[in-house]
Formats: structure tokens, C-alpha cells, sequence
């Protein structure tokens, strides 16, 4: 594991918790880049629409390679 992501995702988290006014939502913008930079053929996304099975709150999905 990639420790300067890590703690590049906790200094952003622990920014955003000082701050005394964050949500669930504040937090999701640093897991996403926190998935990327670790699996670096994944998109991460951000509440995805709903699907047949329910909503969920972060998704990843390998990138497709063109042919």
C-alpha cells in the first residue's frame, strides 16, 4: 500500500473533521482519490444512480481498455 496516499487521505479527513462542520459527505471526495491512486485502473464514483438492488453510497468499477 502506497503509505504517502494513506496519509495524504487522513490529513484531508482530519482537515475536514477540525472544520466541526462536516457530514458523511465531506469525506467521500478524499476515499475517492484515496481508491484511485491505490487501484489506479478504477474509477471511483461518488453516490452512483439507484440500481434493481438499492443505492449505493461509492462504487468502483475497472476502467475498460479500448480494443
Amino acid at each position: 500500500m502506497s503509505t504517502s496516499a494513506f496519509e495524504t487521505y487522513l490529513k484531508k479527513v482530519d482537515a475536514d473533521y477540525r472544520r466541526g462542520i462536516a457530514t458523511e459527505h465531506t469525506y467521500r471526495p478524499a476515499l475517492k482519490s484515496l481508491l484511485e491512486t491505490l487501484l489506479p485502473d478504477t474509477n471511483a464514483l461518488n453516490d452512483p444512480r439507484h440500481i434493481e438492488c438499492g443505492a449505493s453510497h461509492c462504487v468502483s468499477v475497472e476502467a475498460i481498455a479500448s480494443v
